[in-house]
C-alpha cells in the first residue's frame, strides 16, 4: 500500500508504477474491489491526487494512504 501512495504522491506513469510495483515484488493480481481501486488510482490519466484517493477508500470502508 505504501508503494502504491508513493507512485499516486508523486504522480509517476503508469509504466513506472508497475516497474516499482514489480520490482517490490508487490502485486495486484487479485481482483478484490481495493485492488481494483488501487489499479484505477494507477492508471494514467487518473487525475487524483492522494487525498482524494483517500476520500474515495474511506467511502468503499477501506484503509486511506495518510493517516492523521
Amino acid at each position: 500500500m505504501t508503494m502504491i501512495a508513493l507512485c499516486i504522491g508523486l504522480e509517476l506513469p503508469n509504466k513506472v508504477s508497475l516497474a516499482f510495483k514489480d520490482k517490490e515484488e508487490f502485486y495486484l493480481k487479485s481482483n478484490t474491489h481495493e485492488n481494483i481501486l488501487y489499479k484505477f488510482f494507477l492508471k494514467d490519466g487518473c487525475s487524483f491526487d492522494i487525498y482524494q484517493c483517500d476520500e474515495i477508500l474511506k467511502t468503499k470502508g477501506f484503509r486511506e494512504f495518510v493517516k492523521d
